[in-house]
């Protein structure tokens, strides 16, 4: 018969941290970060808008990719390289399953059209107006 008295552990055996992660407990089940060979590897803004640009110019990407290289947060990537001149549109949406086999519908499909030239950044932005050689607007 089972004893009523739970078993007794000597408070030297316990691991005296507390917030134990998955990490701690179980390291060998868990994969190796696609980073760890690679500890070069920066998650700076632009790093990740690098990364975007680069895999773009392969071909049509979509978030989940981005993800996949990195870059948590491409939406804002994006954003933030078409504020600079690149033409990123979104081509389309697409249903893409995960690693772990979930389905995503609706997943943003980008491609890169252009690339920003030195020309654009002499364009006025923000409402500026085109100014003649006399100072004025034409």
């Amino acid at each position: 018969m089972r004893s009523a008295h739970p078993t007794e552990v000597k408070v030297g055996a316990l691991d005296p941290r507390r917030n134990h992660t998955a990490a701690d407990l179980f390291p060998e089940s868990l994969p190796q970060p696609a980073a760890a060979h690679q500890p070069h590897v920066s998650t700076t803004g632009e790093a990740q808008r690098q990364r975007i640009v680069e895999m773009l110019r392969l071909g049509q990407k979509h978030t989940l990719d981005f993800r996949r290289a990195g870059v948590m947060q491409s939406q804002t990537r994006i954003f933030e390289l078409r504020a600079q001149g690149y033409d990123l549109p979104t081509v389309g949406r697409v249903t893409i399953h995960d690693d772990l086999g979930y389905p995503h519908h609706g997943v943003a499909l980008y491609e890169l059209i252009a690339e920003p030239t030195d020309d654009l950044a002499a364009l006025p932005r923000n409402g500026d107006l085109f100014l003649d050689d006399t100072g004025s607007a034409p």
